[in-house]
């Protein structure tokens, strides 16, 4: 008589890329829309939060030839989430509001799946196990997963095989510059902080550098119009905002308004990091190495860590 545990299934793969990329990948929604899913398939992300308790709702549709109907939706309930080493979540069929549902073409299939993600780094090469069981399954639905099997292992071969590559891309390790600092302040007031123009005009900016709001409009599609001054000097800065997800994360292009070819796109994330701190991480990547080398040249890893420190102090004050 089969039963959940009896019939779970387990895929270990090797990522030539260190664990914190390959979490990262796994984890945030414009890296999991190039390769999640079937590789015939693409994904819309409808809805993601990457918590406990949070939800991925997303839809997969065909690369080719597509029907109406054919798409699909899918949902994951995270359950932990443990950086960079681990994450458990449930997986299944959902409707488009996010409701689990069957398949008409697969009536005896869990309803729900249990998966446990492992990550296990060595000298530069991750090695992960997924496992995966049927949750609250009956004695049919654990023969039907177990009948699966051989057809998973090859759906999730190809859609590993399809992350590797995804992966060669993602690694931006040579034109990036990533700034954390733990603040002792809420990650609401944190946010709030780069949010309100009242509030951003304050602190923004390396030591002798003055910010002016022009206009502020913090959405996605919203753009950030601001002039710095400093040194003798005056630059008219423009932000568009791609993603915003209050407390939690904005990701931003970031440039000079008259320039669009000095624009680099910015991940900002905001971690509750216990006793009302935050665990702040600003992730700059430009369009090259040569880029990266030339903003350098003007102390932008000082002047990001002035600017923080600036942060620090007005949120010290508040």
């Amino acid at each position: 008589m089969a039963n959940a545990n009896d019939v779970a299934l387990e895929i270990r793969r090797e990522f030539k890329a260190p664990r914190e990329l390959v979490f990262r990948t796994m984890m945030e929604p414009q890296h999991l829309k190039h390769w999640w899913g079937p590789k015939e398939c693409t994904i819309t992300v409808a809805r993601h939060e990457p918590r406990p308790g949070g939800v991925f709702h997303y839809c997969m549709h065909p690369r080719e030839a597509a029907v109406p109907g054919a798409e699909m939706w899918g949902r994951f309930d995270y359950h932990e989430i443990e950086k960079p080493g681990r994450i458990v979540f449930v997986n299944g069929f959902a409707d488009a509001e996010g409701k689990r549902i069957r398949l008409p073409m697969l009536p005896v299939w869990p309803l729900e799946v249990l998966n446990t993600i492992t990550l296990e780094e060595n000298g530069g090469v991750t090695e992960m196990v997924l496992r995966a069981v049927p949750v609250n399954a009956s004695e049919a639905e654990c023969a039907a997963f177990l009948a699966m099997h051989a057809s998973m292992q090859q759906g999730y071969g190809g859609m590993f095989d399809l992350y590797e590559g995804y992966l060669r891309e993602a690694d931006t390790s040579d034109r990036e510059i990533v700034q954390q600092r733990k603040l002792r302040a809420p990650r609401e007031l944190v946010f709030e902080a780069f949010t309100d123009p009242k509030h951003t005009d304050q602190w923004w900016g390396p030591n002798g550098w003055t910010t002016t709001t022009r206009d502020k409009d913090v959405r996605v599609g919203g753009k950030w119009r601001f002039d710095m001054n400093g040194h003798g000097m005056h630059f008219l800065n423009l932000i568009e905002y791609l993603e915003v997800e209050p407390p939690e994360r904005l990701v931003y292009r970031h440039g000079d308004e008259n320039n669009a070819s000095h624009f680099f796109h910015v991940t900002v994330t905001f971690e509750d990091a216990g006793e009302g701190h935050t665990l702040l991480t600003m992730r700059s990547v430009f369009k090259d190495a040569a880029a990266l080398e030339e903003v350098k040249k003007y102390n932008a890893v000082e002047g990001g860590r002035q600017t923080l420190d600036r942060l620090e102090a007005w949120l010290a004050a508040r």
